[in-house]
């Protein structure tokens, strides 16, 4: 097999088992009476490394006076920096960038009927079905979602829950679809490793991590909005540490240091 061949066959074995996580900002809470803002979309393996994504503000005719609408709404994405692209960016139609990532689903062959993940997606579901019933039509009814995850781990095991991060925006970017999907992942990636006790890679591919040691100080690897989250296993304790990202050459969390 040619090196071309391999990498290849390397992405159709890390997607035997896709999960697709959406994500979306709006004016409001109600499906429908309000409207789409942002629209986020990232595919995973079942480990939660990331294959594809798009994400993007979408525009819509009435966005402006619905937002305007809800005084809370307005202000937080006007915090958040959503409104300021919305207004000067020249942002997609929500109908054009709903068929953008339907043609990036199919572009890597995620099968119909898949699972919507993400956390507490049955609100992203119930916007889907009724502004982008097209792309909805890509997916299947069963959802995967991590609020419903941590709600089990707070019933079945009280200690696990509660050391369970919340993986928070950076500031000023709170409400904002990346973001949101960085710590949705990162938190599930979390749960398979503390909850599941399924070993979970670094995030980056062999050879991007600039820290040669990273393989061996980590057992847990999250990364978003140029922030590193670790669970670092010494002498049988686990322990967080936040740190750059990627991380310093010469990782001092060696258990051997």
């Amino acid at each position: 097999m040619t090196e071309l061949d391999h990498a290849l066959q390397f992405e159709q074995d890390r997607l035997k088992h896709p999960i697709v996580w959406v994500d979306i900002e709006t004016t409001g809470l109600s499906p429908r009476n309000d409207l789409i803002l942002e629209l986020g979309v990232r595919v995973t393996d079942e480990k939660g490394k990331v294959c594809w994504e798009a994400t993007s503000p979408v525009w819509n005719a009435d966005w402006q006076s619905v937002l305007t609408a809800n005084p809370y709404a307005f202000n937080m994405h006007t915090d958040n920096g959503l409104v300021g692209e919305l207004t000067n960016n020249d942002p997609p139609r929500l109908r054009d960038f709903e068929a953008e990532v339907l043609e990036g689903l199919f572009s890597i062959d995620i099968p119909q009927g898949v699972a919507l993940a993400g956390s507490s997606v049955h609100f992203d579901r119930a916007f889907l079905e009724v502004h982008c019933g097209v792309l909805m039509h890509h997916f299947g009814y069963r959802n995967i979602d991590v609020s419903g995850i941590r709600e089990v781990t707070a019933r079945v095991s009280p200690e696990k829950h509660a050391a369970m991060p919340d993986f928070p925006a950076p500031e000023g970017r709170g409400h904002r679809v990346d973001s949101c999907l960085d710590s949705t992942i990162a938190l599930y990636r979390w749960q398979l490793e503390a909850v599941f006790g399924i070993h979970v890679d670094c995030m980056y591919e062999p050879g991007q991590c600039r820290d040669t040691q990273c393989a061996r100080c980590f057992r847990f690897c999250g990364s978003y909005q140029g922030h590193y989250w670790a669970h670092h296993w010494m002498g049988g304790k686990e322990t967080e540490f936040h740190i750059c990202c990627p991380p310093p050459m010469g990782c001092e969390l060696d258990a051997g240091k």
